[in-house]
């Protein structure tokens, strides 16, 4: 049986080594292949994106010979959830094929867009953000020497973020999605996550996980149950002809 190729997309001043944890419980059956993004990572040297549309255009760019043959989902965490979201629309812009599931995890819905100014704080207002948030050790917060390396990144995705604006498509997702959320993230009211559903006519239900923002990395084995689950069913009827 073919592997199904699972994309994954970081948070703000996240990297593709953001997913390493899932590496020990990811199900055989699935090809774990985390997107780098632009100034980080093994692309420190890159410039960083000006705006949401660039760095889409720039993961679909990377992902895009992985999705030409056989069977691939998307997943995205916070930032992340909407890169997915609008490099959906980019691979069926293009003609691409579509993924078998999209996985958001950790953000509301697009629709509402991003409120709050964090980029234009400064550095130690800024930094008491990240604090709250948590994901983060004090212990990196506590260093200048690792915030002036990190920070412009962080900062940076926050601003595009905070710049995207939603713009509705002419079709519905066509693909199943599959919505996380942590239970102890004060960050998103559960009615923000139901608004993901209006998104698509096809089964999206919610899931309600241990942890905060960052649940994905403090239970790995966890959210990979959910993926393992939900991408296992799909590949098996999916090689015999059938989707569900």
């Amino acid at each position: 049986m073919q592997r199904v190729k699972l994309l994954c997309f970081p948070y703000a001043g996240g990297s593709a080594s953001s997913f390493n944890t899932w590496r020990k419980f990811i199900d055989p059956s699935i090809e774990l292949i985390p997107v780098e993004l632009a100034g980080r990572g093994r692309r420190f040297k890159e410039p960083f994106y000006e705006t949401f549309d660039e760095a889409v255009q720039d993961v679909y760019q990377q992902i895009k010979a992985y999705i030409e043959d056989g069977c691939y989902a998307l997943f995205g965490h916070s930032m992340g959830s909407w890169l997915a979201y609008e490099v959906y629309y980019a691979i069926r812009r293009a003609g691409g094929k579509h993924p078998l599931h999209l996985f958001v995890s950790g953000r509301q819905a697009p629709q509402l867009e991003s409120e709050t100014n964090y980029s234009g704080m400064a550095d130690s207002d800024f930094i008491n953000v990240l604090r709250a948030f948590g994901g983060t050790p004090d212990d990196i917060l506590d260093n200048p020497l690792i915030l002036d390396v990190i920070l412009p990144i962080i900062k940076n995705d926050f601003q595009i973020i905070e710049n995207y604006k939603f713009v509705e498509k002419d079709e519905s997702i066509a693909c199943d999605m599959t919505i996380l959320t942590g239970r102890s993230d004060s960050n998103i009211r559960f009615e923000d996550l139901l608004l993901w559903k209006n998104l698509t006519d096809c089964s999206s239900p919610i899931y309600e996980m241990n942890g905060g923002h960052f649940f994905i990395t403090e239970y790995p084995e966890e959210v990979t149950k959910v993926i393992n689950q939900v991408l296992s069913a799909k590949s098996f009827n999916s090689s015999v002809g059938r989707t569900v």
